[in-house]
C-alpha cells in the first residue's frame, strides 16, 4: 500500500471529513474521515495479537531455557505454527518434538 501523508490526530468531531494530498497520487485529492468503532477494533485486535506473540515467544523461550526445544529448524516452527506441539501449558516442560 502507498505510503498516505499524517493524519490530525484529533479531528474537530467524529463526522469530520479531511482532504489530503499525496505525491503517491498525482493530481488526486484524497478524502479521508475519523471511524471511532473501527479503531477500537483495531486497537483491540492490535493488543491481542502483541500478547499473544508475546506468550507464544515466553514458551518458546522457556523450552529453550528447559532444553526440550534446540535448533533453528524447531524454533522457527514453533514459532511461525504457534499452537504445533504446545500441550496447553506454559511451563516449558514439554519434553518431547511433536510429529
Amino acid at each position: 500500500m502507498p505510503f498516505l501523508p499524517a493524519l490530525p490526530r484529533e479531528m474537530p468531531s467524529p463526522d469530520a471529513v479531511a482532504g489530503i494530498r499525496s505525491p503517491h497520487f498525482p493530481g488526486e485529492r484524497l478524502m479521508v474521515c475519523l471511524n471511532p468503532r473501527l479503531s477500537d477494533e483495531r486497537r483491540f485486535k492490535r493488543e491481542r495479537l502483541l500478547a499473544t506473540t508475546g506468550e507464544t515467544l515466553e514458551r518458546i523461550a522457556a523450552s529453550v531455557r528447559a532444553g526440550t526445544l534446540k535448533g533453528k529448524a524447531e524454533t522457527v516452527h514453533r514459532a511461525v505454527n504457534p499452537t504445533a506441539g504446545w500441550s496447553g501449558s506454559t511451563s516449558g516442560s514439554r519434553s518431547a518434538r511433536s510429529a
